[in-house]
């Protein structure tokens, strides 16, 4: 079959018409293959967070979570809370009123001491200030300390003031002995009492409380039948008569 010229024609705008429709059909496949494409493939982590995060965000992106970023502050140190203090009233019996109750200043009176006479009145040796004076018993000088009493054996003696009995002994020089507390700094002994009825120690005792009966004084026995009574104020000795107020009469 010859094919004219005319006919060449005819086909090559044939042929035209139709490349035409074919590349826009390959344009149109290429869009939609892209598109495809496009939507299969992830995008990448920084331009998805990026899409998403708004204008002048302050997050940071760590694995497609969102978290605040840190604080360049320093921590407020942990302290343990400081305990509440809770102050109670008293109970209302126990407020002290200082206006209807004046504090005491003046300090309270020594006890006084009535004194009496342990056996009668007659003296004997009396109190020698600390001066050695000559003893007919032991043959030699040495002081008198207390006071004699002039008594038949066998005569009651009694407490010379109100006391408690701190000690009861048997001296081999002064025979039975019993010293009395008195209070206030004073202390008696009186010396030279018989075994029989003799008080007890821790006794309280009175002016007219007997304490024993005249009994043997031996290192006085030569001076006869008598009781030997000795004072000491805050432990130092003193004349009895003078401590106790009694003068010795002249007659």
């Amino acid at each position: 079959m010859m094919i004219n010229e005319e006919n060449k024609k005819s086909i090559k705008e044939m042929m035209k018409g139709k490349a035409v429709y074919i590349a826009l059909s390959v344009c149109v496949l290429a869009a939609g293959i892209v598109s495809y494409a496009s939507i299969r493939s992830p995008k990448p982590v920084t331009e998805i967070t990026t899409a998403l995060r708004p204008e002048n965000s302050t997050h940071t992106h760590v694995n497609e979570r969102v978290l605040p970023e840190a604080s360049t502050a320093a921590p407020a140190p942990v302290t343990d809370p400081a305990p509440v203090l809770t102050e109670t009233a008293p109970p209302t019996e126990a407020v002290f009123d200082n206006a209807a109750q004046p504090l005491e200043t003046t300090s309270a009176a020594p006890k006084q001491i009535v004194y009496s006479l342990p056996c009668g009145a007659k003296l004997g040796m009396d109190f020698s200030m600390g001066v050695p004076v000559f003893s007919e018993t032991m043959g030699d000088y040495r002081t008198h300390n207390g006071v004699d009493f002039v008594a038949d054996a066998g005569t009651p003696v009694c407490a010379i003031a109100e006391g408690k009995v701190t000690k009861v002994e048997n001296d081999p020089l002064f025979g039975n002995t019993v010293t009395v507390d008195h209070g206030s700094g004073v202390e008696s002994r009186i010396a030279g009492l018989a075994n029989e009825g003799l008080i007890h120690e821790g006794a309280d005792v009175y002016n007219e409380t007997v304490l024993g009966v005249v009994g043997a004084l031996p290192v006085e026995a030569a001076d006869g039948s008598h009781i030997h009574l000795e004072i000491r104020v805050n432990g130092i000795l003193q004349d009895p008569l003078e401590v106790m107020g009694f003068m010795e009469s002249e007659d």
